[in-house]
């Protein structure tokens, strides 16, 4: 069985081996910590600026302007002149201060085993690795650095599942690397792939599923299930809460359910929106998305058209928990504005239907990113005025 061996250094090594030390933040009497935006120092404002005249100011339209053919605005997105692709989001806090920018991408399916994988030789991750040829070896390494990049000149990365292709110590190993020795301070969804070893593989595992879930969350930058912030800007005005959600499963964890509640009141009384960060879509109950696509380049159209008026998170087979969560989110429209996910690999825009707490009609849109496996990768900037 051949393989390329990817040099890693020491850092990465020894992040490896203290994998359970890895820091968490404290939360407060919000549910969370609030991350405040700091200023760039000289260098930093000077590559940023760098960066910005290579890429930004050479950018290409692809759709959602009025030049182009998708004229539709919540499809805009352009190409920057090393090939990543941003998708553009405002949301209106309705508060005063400068904007936060918040960089959304996930399904970077990392495929890689190292020394130690092969050392401890588990039987279904060898045959993964011997069936499971997509990016293998880190190939999806490049579009995962040039997205690092691309947010590290924003105020918060949030990555939205599937990280890795399957659990392996070398995908582990390539995450504390890549992500989590860049920017301590991201966050991320789990996906359903960090949580099997059996991907085109032959062999099963006969590790239970909590096993796997007690291995990601000694490495996992916060709560592998819930976590909540609160994003203020440079001056300390508290402008966006975001909660990271765990629903691979297309089902929610009823340990999710009262921190979600708590922290709707905290964003109500603070008067903060909030934006829900996962992994699956949601279920929108909209009829307008019963035949439900993509738009501008497919990724794995494969599974399309989707029905997702009634499936997706919260759709049919929901169980309790799950029923309980879609509740809280679709009946606090008033303050929750956002659901950001991927999962799909495919660029998608969709509108849930929902209601204000008085029981007032409306929607929360839903952005679903591509893989940023894909092509040259993809980002959504999400700006919040």
């Amino acid at each position: 069985m051949k393989r390329k061996k990817l040099w890693l250094g020491t850092a990465a090594a020894a992040l490896l081996l203290c994998a359970g030390c890895v820091s968490r933040t404290g939360g407060n009497e919000y549910g969370g910590p609030v991350h405040r935006s700091s200023e760039k120092t000289p260098q930093e404002e000077a590559r940023s600026k760098e960066y910005m005249e290579e890429n930004y100011e050479n950018r290409i339209l692809l759709c959602g302007y009025d030049t182009t053919r998708d004229t539709d605005p919540h499809h805009a997105m352009y190409a920057l002149a090393n090939g990543l692709k941003v998708r553009e989001v405002v949301i209106d806090s309705g508060t005063s201060g400068d904007a936060v920018n918040i960089v959304q991408f996930g399904d970077i399916h990392l495929n890689y085993c190292n020394e130690q994988d092969f050392e401890e030789a588990n039987p279904a991750v060898m045959s993964t690795w011997e069936h499971r040829k997509w990016n293998q070896n880190g190939e999806s390494t490049p579009q995962l650095e040039r997205a690092m990049e691309y947010a590290s000149f924003y105020d918060k990365t949030v990555i939205t599942g599937d990280v890795m292709d399957y659990l392996s110590y070398g995908n582990i190993e390539l995450m504390q690397k890549l992500i989590l020795s860049k920017d301590p301070n991201v966050s991320i969804a789990m996906g359903n792939h960090e949580i099997t070893r059996v991907m085109e593989g032959t062999v099963s595992d006969p590790s239970s599923l909590q096993s796997r879930y007690e291995i990601l969350a000694k490495v996992w930058p916060h709560d592998v299930k819930y976590y909540s912030e609160i994003l203020a800007d440079s001056q300390g005005n508290e402008k966006v809460m975001i909660v990271v959600l765990d629903n691979q499963s297309y089902q929610y964890w009823k340990e999710q359910i009262e921190p979600f509640q708590a922290d709707i009141a905290a964003a109500r009384k603070k008067k903060i929106p909030i934006l829900i960060f996962e992994h699956v879509t949601l279920c929108t109950r909209n009829p307008a998305d019963t035949e439900f696509g993509y738009f501008y380049e497919p990724g794995d159209t494969s599974w399309m058209p989707y029905d997702l008026s009634k499936e997706g998170a919260g759709g049919e087979g929901a169980n309790q928990n799950t029923k309980e969560m879609y509740a809280l989110i679709t009946e606090n429209a008033d303050v929750i504005k956002g659901v950001f996910n991927g999962d799909w690999h495919n660029n998608a825009y969709s509108e849930i239907l929902a209601k204000t707490p008085d029981g007032k009609d409306t929607i929360i849109p839903q952005y679903t990113v591509t893989a940023n496996a894909f092509h040259d990768g993809c980002v959504i900037r999400i700006t919040v005025k």
